[in-house]
């Protein structure tokens, strides 16, 4: 628990430099996510890895991508201060 905490705090806070860190490092997940899932599918172990995926990761990846985005906003704000309307 405590490093998923440390993994979604370090994608929202590296949203501070204009959001690149965090798109590289949702890229770099997406990617990993992806070479696991050819890997395991290219041994015939598509089907378990992603029951594995989805029991173990589910709420993992969901807390990720909506840290990610919430570094996107923090970069908006960093790059377009006061654009707001209310």
């Amino acid at each position: 628990m405590i490093n998923n905490i440390k993994v979604a705090f370090l994608f929202f806070v590296s949203g501070i430099f204009c959001g690149i860190p965090t798109m590289y490092k949702l890229a770099e997940t997406g990617a990993m996510v992806g070479v696991f899932d050819e890997l395991f599918s290219s041994h015939g172990y598509g089907i378990q890895f992603w029951l594995v995926v989805f029991v173990h990761g589910m709420l993992e990846i969901t807390a990720i991508i909506i840290a990610g985005m919430a570094g996107f906003v923090l970069g908006k704000s960093f790059l377009f201060p006061g654009t707001k309307k209310e």
